[in-house]
């Protein structure tokens, strides 16, 4: 199971991606079901926020020449005004607890999309879910 993100000036996408067995998808995507009903429910605490905080911050600060010029350059087409990575780092530093809990409560009131590629006689399906 894997997360993603991709963030736009306005909008953006989240989701989750889970690849298994054919035997094992359908618990794969239970649980991965019930992690992000919890998440967006804002279920996580504020220990678990500066951890992420952190873990996002040193990646920003930790990065070579030419991961450096991908990141400004993946700022480019968003922002007229791309940061730095140590501006990036101190922006997601200073984000609070309350600011992520609502932005994932506003993410969870959107309607979620699933989409099933494989051997699908497996996968449970999208009205199963409790989505």
């Amino acid at each position: 199971m894997s997360s993603f993100n991709y963030s736009y000036t306005d909008a953006g996408l989240i989701g989750v991606s889970v690849t298994a067995g054919a035997g094992d998808i359908a618990g794969a995507v239970d649980a991965a079901v019930g992690a992000t009903k919890s998440v967006l429910a804002g279920d996580f605490t504020d220990a678990d926020v500066a951890r992420a905080k952190n873990q996002i911050a040193v990646a920003a600060l930790n990065s070579n020449s030419t991961e450096r010029t991908a990141f400004l350059a993946s700022q480019a087409g968003v922002t007229k005004q791309p940061l730095t990575p140590e501006a990036y780092a101190d922006a997601i530093l200073a984000v609070t607890t309350a600011s992520v809990k609502a932005a994932a409560v506003a993410a969870g009131a959107s309607k979620p999309t699933v989409v099933a590629a494989g051997n699908l006689g497996y996968a449970p399906y999208a009205d199963t879910l409790g989505l």
